[in-house]
């Protein structure tokens, strides 16, 4: 498992090779084995794998040109009335994000991370283009495929950065 947190990065040119509903669903499976607070789980996910839904995407979302390439885009919505407190639904879904981006690179898929949270704009451009019920935020896509470019891993352990007991 570090070997795929350690060799993750941001692709954003796909092989066009499909991907299994079976590994999307395992893959999601494990985004929702994230922690979430008070254990509310409070995401959803919508799986967009035709052409027509990653093309409206690119059409509300001006930095989604992956998905010209990327046979899946897994987008990850946060539920305001599942969620502990207000707001904790943003953590939940980073923590099942990071968990489906992990568990994509650990079965040899890549991924890249499309922001919508924080950015009112495309929120909105979201729920409409997904219908959403008022209480369902879209909160990120995520592109999936076989990564059709390699980088590097680099060494980013900055030991300056812990420190024991007090700052």
């Amino acid at each position: 498992m570090l070997d795929a947190i350690f060799q993750r990065r941001s692709i954003r040119k796909f092989l066009d090779k499909p991907v299994s509903q079976d590994l999307v669903t395992e893959i999601i499976r494990a985004g929702m084995y994230a922690p979430s607070a008070k254990n509310k789980r409070s995401w959803s996910f919508i799986v967009c794998d035709i052409e027509e839904s990653l093309s409206k995407i690119q059409q509300v979302h001006q930095w989604t040109k992956m998905l010209d390439t990327a046979p899946i885009c897994i987008v990850v919505c946060g539920d305001t009335e599942q969620e502990s407190y207000p707001g904790s639904y943003v953590a939940d879904c980073s923590l099942a994000t990071e968990n489906i981006m992990i568990a994509a690179k650990s079965l040899g898929l890549d991924t890249c991370w499309i922001s919508f949270y924080p950015y009112k704009e495309w929120e909105n451009s979201f729920s409409d283009l997904f219908q959403l019920p008022d209480h369902i935020k879209p909160f990120c896509g995520i592109a999936l495929g076989y990564g059709n470019e390699h980088h590097q891993q680099p060494d980013r352990f900055e030991s300056e950065k812990i420190h024991f007991n007090k700052w």
